[in-house]
């Protein structure tokens, strides 16, 4: 058995399996839990019971915390390490927004409704507050005798503190995420963990500030908001049979639920499936708001279509196959600004982290599929990440932060 505290301890460590930095992720989200519950969520009277809930149960709902708060936690909580966030950063920012402020801890503006002429509010993706940790009553709720803003407010100040103290300290064994110390020479080890994807395939979006939702806001649009993007990389294409072949030969993973071959985008993949590939080419999914910057493209009001705000402009809808698939860039109309083809029509897209308030388990599709209407580029579908009724129709892309 793994050494290490119980409470603390990831599902992978507890059973001996191989571990990366993504069991420090679990442990900050044991930690930002106890932050706002006052206890951990796995307590029991001997020690191998605390081990089989961290290997088996699900953490319990803190009372009274917002859903968007409890998704984080949750997501951070995952008993699958592809299911977790891949890095405290996103962690983070997931966090201050999901209480309604920046990463420094201002507040975000009060989306109103918000019309063509009218500024809509800003989410700045930055640091976040990193003040000494105010101490956690012992037992107690943090709910009781507190206003949950001040308890927010709280808990993320001590956050800031926890992520900044994992990002320069290695606190799981054997974990991957090394951190190189000034004038030191790299590692074997170091220069693994920060190998870089090729940039053949893919298009650089620039870093600025980006629209992201629209109008009217339903449960399938998410009301107006300005994203601040660092820069980033984006496949140009989805992935097809042929690259995600490669894959399954390379590592023995299972194979697509749905047939195909060659340059039609892959289909039949998991969000598991997609992000365990993305990793594999030393990528990632790309975040929703990512994915939606590089459809849409900057600036204020930017169109809802890959060719602009008209739906049926130049017959493109009716140009786009509604019977199956079709190879991947085949429809030089369908490109973003960017230069970033077929995001929509053709196949669903998993994408990473949401930027909106997204229900615990569910993970989104963006894009649209064949056969239905298309849909803007803002429609975002909330999902069970291995439901056949919409895995059957989805691929992905993948997405760097850096690339050689």
């Amino acid at each position: 058995m793994s050494s290490g505290t119980p409470a603390y301890m990831s599902p992978e460590q507890a059973r001996g399996d191989q571990m990366d930095h993504r069991t420090d992720i679990y442990s900050l989200g044991i930690v930002l839990y106890e932050l706002l519950a006052g206890r951990v969520p796995f307590e029991a009277d001997s020690t191998l019971s605390v081990i089989y809930k961290q290997i088996n149960e699900p953490p319990p709902p803190i009372p009274g915390v917002p859903p968007a708060v409890q998704a984080v936690i949750d997501h951070a909580l995952a008993k699958n390490p592809n299911n977790r966030y891949a890095k405290s950063g996103k962690m983070a920012v997931d966090f201050f927004l999901s209480i309604g402020m920046t990463a420094d801890a201002e507040t975000i503006v009060e989306a109103a409704p918000v019309e063509n002429s009218k500024q809509v509010p800003t989410v700045i993706e930055s640091k976040p507050d990193v003040s000494e940790p105010k101490p956690v009553p012992n037992r107690k709720p943090l709910w009781i005798g507190a206003g949950i803003d001040s308890v927010l407010e709280r808990a993320a100040r001590g956050f800031g503190a926890l992520r900044l103290f994992l990002n320069s300290s290695s606190n799981a064994a054997n974990s991957t995420e090394v951190q190189t110390q000034a004038n030191a020479e790299p590692t074997a080890t170091q220069a693994s963990a920060t190998e870089l994807p090729a940039s053949d395939g893919m298009v650089e979006i620039a870093a600025g500030s980006y629209q992201v939702g629209s109008l009217p806001a339903d449960d399938y649009h998410s009301a107006p908001i300005n994203v601040t993007l660092n820069d980033f990389w984006i496949d140009a294409y989805q992935t097809t049979f042929a690259e995600y072949q490669q894959f399954v030969n390379a590592t023995g993973a299972q194979t697509p639920g749905v047939s195909g071959e060659g340059n039609q985008p892959v289909r039949g993949v998991t969000w598991d499936q997609a992000a365990a590939y993305c990793s594999w080419v030393h990528k990632h999914l790309p975040t929703e708001a990512e994915w939606e910057a590089a459809g849409r493209g900057p600036g204020p009001n930017p169109p809802l279509y890959p060719w602009g705000s008209d739906q049926s402009a130049g017959g493109n809808t009716l140009n786009l196959p509604d019977q199956d698939t079709y190879p991947v860039g085949a429809m030089p109309f369908n490109k973003s600004p960017f230069g970033v083809y077929d995001l929509v029509g053709n196949l669903w897209e998993w994408v990473g982290e949401s930027y909106a308030s997204t229900p615990a388990g569910l993970k989104i599709l963006r894009g649209g599929r064949f056969g239905l209407p298309i849909n803007e580029l803002s429609y975002r579908l909330a999902v069970t990440p291995d439901d056949t009724r919409y895995v059957q129709f989805a691929g992905f892309r993948c997405a760097a932060d850096q690339v050689r």
